[in-house]
């Protein structure tokens, strides 16, 4: 995938890593390559992040 262009004129850097994200989910779709985001590193995320939101709750 062709590097995109980063600010004024081009994407912002949030929009760039989901693109890539998700141009490198239908590589792993098709089978041409491994998981871009494997499953363990997205619960890891994922529970810090409700660990996050419940710390700032109390």
């Amino acid at each position: 995938m062709r590097t995109a262009l980063i600010g004024v004129g081009g994407l912002g850097q949030d929009e760039t890593a989901l693109a890539a994200l998700l141009y490198e989910t239908g590589l792993y779709a098709s089978g041409e390559a491994d998981s871009p985001y494997p499953l363990g590193e997205a619960i890891d995320d994922a529970r810090t992040a409700i660990r996050m939101k419940q710390a700032m709750e109390k």
